[in-house]
């Protein structure tokens, strides 16, 4: 089961049921789901950068996510508020009457006791010593991890979604149930859109707090547009993305369509840029993937060293999260998130897990990176409280 972009309902789609699964590591096969001619819903782990640049990892992730899984679904619902449009139905019509649930309450979710994978104390040393290998030159930037767990069996894990989706209203959540894993996800950011040759990637570097009071809400939004050091983090990856683009694009045709965007969102406000190509004849998602993922604001600058710090420092692999859950449309075109804002469920060791990262660069502070991971990370944690 599988539903994308909810708070969108131009694109609000939900896929039920499972003609076939791929999943693994080999990127051909990405090709061969794209170019099938119907519909699949799936996520990309970040893991699967190891495939992609022959990284190596030494540190496991509990939940053992594949690199990729996709699934063809037998149904395939296009949803407004009280109506539905078939897109695609294998079947004898047996979800029928289910689907429109028209009571708006949502039930109250399980309690969920969070603890942190890390102590603040081995956050602080681990950022403090990633500052020093900016300082010594070995990279520019790089996305830092840190996660919280609860070991605990739960029962109705789309209604702790809706709660996710109601306290966020972001506009490329997911949930998605694939076996024992399941993504409960409330992203604001976009990784990819292909419309026919166009390609566009949206990478969100920069966060700050909303306020109730109109007054300061206004202040904290201009606060971010014009913060340097946001502004630094976010022309790094900027950069990074137009030269991964590049690697797939027509010549001279990556452009920066937006620098420094800043959109609000329920909880926090966020500095977003916009960056396409058009893409060279023959290219399909296998040489996209291998161009572009993980993506930038997820890793860091240069890419592939940012990615060998990160792992050295962070406690764990990370799976899913800075990964990327999407739809392939049948004409070949995609939409795909960034997995930030999302718990990841495994009901065989019955662990929810949290992740939530920030850019460490020469400028930041260790304290206020640790309490803008607290303000990312809130809106999921303080749901089942």
């Amino acid at each position: 089961m599988s539903v994308w972009r909810p708070n969108d309902s131009e694109h609000c789609l939900l896929a039920l049921g499972a003609e076939e699964v791929i999943s693994g590591d080999d990127l051909k096969r990405l090709d061969e789901i794209q170019n099938s001619k119907d519909w699949w819903f799936g996520y990309l782990s970040y893991d699967l950068k190891n495939k992609i640049e022959k990284l190596d990892s030494e540190k496991p992730h509990p939940m053992r996510f594949s690199g990729f899984s996709f699934f063809k679904p037998k149904v395939v619902l296009q949803l407004d508020e009280d109506s539905y449009r078939i897109e695609k139905d294998t079947t004898d019509g047996f979800w029928k009457g289910d689907i429109v649930d028209t009571d708006p309450r949502i039930p109250k979710p399980q309690k969920i006791y969070w603890r942190p994978d890390q102590s603040k104390e081995d956050y602080l040393k681990a950022v403090n010593a990633l500052k020093h290998h900016i300082q010594l030159g070995d990279i520019y930037e790089v996305n830092y991890c840190t996660s919280f767990s609860c070991e605990k069996r739960l029962e109705d894990n789309f209604t702790l979604f809706e709660h996710i989706n109601d306290k966020t209203e972001a506009p490329f959540s997911a949930y998605m149930k694939q076996g024992r894993h399941e993504i409960l996800c409330g992203s604001p950011e976009r990784y990819m859109l292909k419309e026919g040759p166009h390609l566009s990637s949206y990478p969100i570097k920069g966060t700050i707090r909303r306020s109730v009071n109109e007054t300061e809400d206004l202040t904290l939004r201009e606060s971010l547009r014009n913060d340097t050091k946001e502004q630094a983090e976010n022309v790094m990856i900027v950069d990074l993305v137009r030269n991964d683009l590049s690697k797939i694009a027509l010549k001279n045709s990556v452009k920066v369509d937006e620098l420094f965007g800043v959109y609000s969102f329920k909880t926090v406000h966020h500095m977003i840029s916009t960056v396409s190509c058009e893409l060279k004849e023959g290219i399909g998602l296998t040489e996209i993937v291998k161009a572009t993922f993980p993506m930038g604001s997820m890793t860091g600058a240069p890419k592939i060293r940012a990615m060998q710090l990160a792992d050295k420092y962070e406690l764990s692999a990370r799976g899913v999260y800075s990964g990327s859950i999407g739809v392939i449309f049948p004409n070949g075109d995609f939409d795909f998130n960034v997995v930030i804002r999302t718990m990841t469920y495994d009901s065989e060791l019955c662990l929810i897990r949290c992740n939530v990262g920030g850019a460490i660069t020469a400028l930041c502070d260790a304290e206020k990176e640790y309490e803008e991971c607290l303000l990312k990370a809130n809106a999921l944690l303080s749901i089942g409280k």
